[in-house]
């Protein structure tokens, strides 16, 4: 473990309250194996048998659990955190460490979703999750937390046997892992669900077209299934307090700092539920996919030619980079040539020229500049300008026919770049 990045970090972006908590954890002289951060808000008392379940089953795991709202939620939200915090104060014991926190031998309570320790307004999951994960990354350095690893999810997850044998002893040129997941029925009704299934389907496919595309970012972005290596955590300077999207933005960032694991397992199951917990992400996609299917309408995706573009662009970098007199008006068609001009994509290659004298350097740098974020933009663009969305199952049929007729070839690198499955195996569309 790299030190020096965990104590830059701890020093200089470390929150004040996950500092103040790890002095009193620190006072306790408690020692865990492993440390899972779960954020959590307007949950029932489910949650419970979800956690006395995994103690059952991890007697020297930490769960730091983050009850938390903000004042803009309903006052719903407030009342049900508050009943969940009693009920979990009542079925272990605790000991107060502050007026919002209680440590019990396995569960680390952070009261934030009610009375006066809300979370300022606009902060939601990101900020839970950045707390806990702060003071996850606290104990592990002090060597309150053996493995260097900081899991984390949601309360809603039902999580596999191997979840934390999985990463025991993984080489440190792994920055994160991501894992399996499928969502359960729960109590959706059947239409509700099948609205589900076609969002699930939706960020495989689009996984799918990253992988076509050949990009070093085709992972899932889902926070419940995620698992962050101590250092990587340091090095990119915690998680963004955002209120969704946190997990996409940090991925983002720990793919240029290591190499993204593809966990093979048992999938995590997540609960089958209408939630507007967020302003985005799965349920809110599932109740407008819904409310589509309600009026006979089909939920429409991005078109596969999109990952064409971004597949000839990515191309475009390996060729350059080994030959760097290649221009990107020849070598582009136009539509894509015009929108890398438009981004700052020459001046980029210029830059790159100057500063960077090998193969490698090169197609590592334009990776860190053409990132996730940039990958996305340019499938956006080209949805509004060229190719409207179409329906899902048109979409699917559409990438497999382009897979197969253009093969999975790549002359992929041996860079720091890429996704890998627990072979360590570079994964390429499937």
């Amino acid at each position: 473990m790299a030190i020096k990045s965990i104590q830059k970090y701890l020093s200089s972006h470390l929150r004040t309250e996950a500092h103040d908590t790890f002095e009193k954890l620190k006072a306790s002289e408690n020692h865990w194996k492993n440390v899972l951060v779960i954020p959590c808000k307007g949950e029932g008392s489910n949650i419970v048998y979800l956690l006395q379940e995994l103690i059952d089953k991890n007697a020297d795991l930490l769960i730091i659990l983050v009850i938390n709202a903000n004042s803009q939620d309903e006052m719903e939200y407030h009342k049900i955190n508050e009943r969940l915090a009693q009920t979990v104060k009542s079925s272990w014991d605790f000991r107060a460490l502050t007026q919002c926190k209680y440590l019990s031998k396995n569960i680390l309570l952070i009261e934030r979703g009610f009375g006066d320790f809300l979370f300022p307004d606009k902060q939601g999951v990101g900020l839970a999750r950045r707390i806990g994960a702060d003071i996850a990354l606290s104990l592990i350095a002090g060597g309150q937390v053996r493995i260097p690893w900081i899991w984390t999810t949601d309360a809603d997850a039902k999580l596999p046997d191997d979840y934390f044998a999985s990463l025991e002893g993984l080489s440190h040129e792994y920055s994160a892992a991501t894992y399996a997941f499928s969502h359960a029925k729960g109590e959706l009704k059947e239409s509700e669900f099948r609205a589900l299934r076609d969002y699930e389907l939706f960020l495989h496919y689009y996984v799918k077209g990253l992988k076509f595309a050949r990009s070093p970012y085709a992972y899932h972005s889902v926070g419940s299934c995620l698992a962050i290596q101590a250092d990587a955590y340091a090095k990119v300077r915690g998680f963004p307090l955002k209120e969704a999207g946190e997990d996409f933005y940090i991925l983002n960032k720990l793919a240029k700092v290591g190499k993204v694991l593809k966990i093979e397992s048992k999938p995590i199951i997540l609960s089958g539920r209408l939630s507007t917990r967020t302003p985005f992400g799965t349920g809110p996609s599932t109740i407008d996919i819904s409310k589509l299917h309600h009026h006979g309408q089909k939920y429409l995706v991005y078109d596969h030619r999109c990952f064409k573009e971004l597949r000839q662009l990515l191309q475009f970098f390996e060729d350059w980079s080994e030959e760097p007199d290649w221009h990107a008006s020849s070598a582009l068609s136009p539509m894509l040539s015009n929108y890398f001009r438009k981004i700052g994509g020459l001046e980029q290659l210029a830059s790159l020229r100057m500063r960077a004298s090998h193969s490698m350097d090169r197609l590592r740098r334009l990776h860190e500049w053409f990132d996730a974020f940039q990958s996305l933009k340019l499938i956006h663009h080209f949805t509004v300008q060229d190719y409207p969305k179409i329906p899902l199952k048109d979409a699917l049929e559409d990438l497999e026919k382009a897979a197969r007729f253009e093969g999975h070839e790549t002359r992929r690198s041996e860079s720091k770049f890429g996704v890998h499955t627990q072979s360590r195996q570079p994964q390429v569309c499937a």
